[in-house]
């Protein structure tokens, strides 16, 4: 990992591994995930304020924490308006101690375009953007997957935050994004999810490559992590 020097690292779960990337790689950002199975719905199950004492043991500065896991973009204005106030909340609590997170990790396909288009849709989420700029400290994190298809750049699928951010910057925003998890993914019923199931190792290295020096090459784009390496259960074994 030192030798790579990734602009962008995340662990899961293996704080110590963390604090000694940082110390590795004290420039880079590193990501912290502590995995929690209702990463998807927190706010439908702790306070901000419980989320952040359950957080302390992993809370240092260094160390960008990571907030919610794929929650879905296609709800109705209420459910939207619940996780936008729990998210608000959470910054205004790492944020004002100096701490840094990556909030939403939203999944590839999101967010549903209507949120920054609508007025009325987007002063339901206008608040965390506003709540991100005060903290600049803070990024705003997402998951863009290609398919045995190729990137197909523009499907809404690899590419989808250059559409999002051209609303997001005619409405005065424009946060840091990191992409939480990039690679290959499956897209329907074929059965091939990872690259081992898509393509040659070339093949998956190239796609990469090439969405590195393409759609994912602009300025508020501070990092892109591969998911994964080094599998802990069989069903990820093919994005290994």
């Amino acid at each position: 990992l030192g030798r790579l020097n990734a602009s962008a690292n995340l662990v899961m779960d293996n704080w110590e591994a963390a604090l000694a990337y940082k110390k590795m790689m004290h420039k880079n950002i590193v990501v912290f995930r502590k995995y929690h199975p209702r990463e998807g719905d927190l706010w439908n199950l702790l306070t901000p304020e419980q989320w952040h004492e359950g957080m302390r043991a992993y809370t240092d500065p260094r160390i960008v924490l990571y907030c919610l896991n794929e929650p879905s973009t296609y709800v109705l204005k209420a459910d939207m308006e619940k996780k936008i106030k729990w998210l608000v909340r959470t910054i205004e609590l790492f944020g004002s101690e100096g701490n840094s997170l990556v909030v939403d990790n939203v999944g590839t396909g999101h967010y549903e375009y209507s949120w920054f288009t609508d007025d009325d849709k987007w002063s339901i989420v206008e608040p965390l953007f506003a709540a991100l700029k005060k903290y600049p400290q803070m990024f705003w994190g997402a998951h863009e997957y290609f398919s045995y298809r190729g990137l197909e750049i523009g499907n809404g699928r690899v590419g989808r935050h250059a559409e999002i951010y051209k609303h997001l910057k005619a409405r005065g925003f424009e946060p840091p994004l990191l992409l939480t998890e990039i690679g290959c993914d499956q897209i329907d019923d074929t059965g091939k999810r990872g690259w081992r199931h898509s393509m040659s190792e070339n093949t998956y290295v190239s796609l990469l490559t090439d969405a590195q020096r393409s759609t994912w090459l602009v300025p508020y784009i501070k990092g892109a992590m591969v998911y994964s390496y080094g599998a802990s259960t069989t069903e990820w074994e093919s994005y290994d």
